[in-house]
């Protein structure tokens, strides 16, 4: 399995597992997609503010167009989302018209910087498709901890939703049966796991806890 930690690291050397339009290379074969949006010259374009409006859209979204969210954390410069959709095409929509209806939002909260036509996001968000529960909880370890330097420097992220996960309460569309399908853990117990281990002992944890799983199922799951 790849190492979650370097994916996003150098887009260059991601390419091979990290899909983008403008590269013609996503894998569009998953239910699983961790979607990562930066914006324009690594430009802190999120506050508290604009995060939520972002988050609440996004569940809007997800929700209208039958996108369950798994995990989701918003920070100054860029996102991640972890979703489960019944197509790439459906949450390719839904990140198409998020983006679209952020970008004024944006502009209005910081109209300093974009008097001469600055775009708002990078040429386009990236895509990896997530095709076994190894990779889909790692993967959601490592969004948790994206925010680890703000809390070492007492701040928080813009929005994360491990909140709902660290009260035991899930709002649509978030979805606590797909957390007890996927991973059988609550979403309190992930949020235990997450904030009490290590990313190496996360991913042990899950080696073990998938170890008897079938090939089968583990392709009836993750692959269209």
């Amino acid at each position: 399995m790849s190492d979650i930690n370097d994916l996003f690291k150098d887009e260059v050397e991601s390419k091979k597992t990290v899909g983008k339009a403008v590269w013609g290379n996503i894998d569009k074969s998953a239910y699983f997609y961790h979607v990562v949006t930066k914006s324009w010259n690594g430009d802190r374009i999120f506050n508290r503010e604009v995060a939520e409006y972002r988050h609440n859209l996004l569940c809007k979204l997800c929700g209208d167009k039958g996108v369950t969210m798994m995990f989701s954390v918003t920070m100054p410069n860029h996102t991640h989302d972890i979703v489960m959709t019944p197509d790439w095409s459906v949450l390719s929509e839904v990140i198409r018209l998020l983006n679209t209806h952020v970008s004024p939002v944006v502009k209005r909260n910081y109209p300093e910087r974009f008097q001469r036509g600055r775009p708002v996001f990078n040429s386009s968000p990236a895509y990896m498709a997530l095709h076994d529960p190894i990779a889909l909880l790692c993967t959601g370890k490592y969004v948790y901890d994206n925010p680890a330097y703000l809390r070492e420097e007492n701040r928080n992220a813009p929005h994360s939703c491990f909140w709902m996960f660290n009260r035991g309460y899930l709002a649509s569309p978030y979805d606590e049966k797909v957390l007890q399908k996927i991973f059988g853990l609550s979403a309190r117990d992930v949020f235990t796991l997450f904030s009490t281990n290590d990313s190496a002992t996360v991913r042990d944890f899950a080696i073990r806890h998938y170890s008897d799983w079938p090939e089968e199922k583990i392709r009836a799951l993750f692959y269209k």
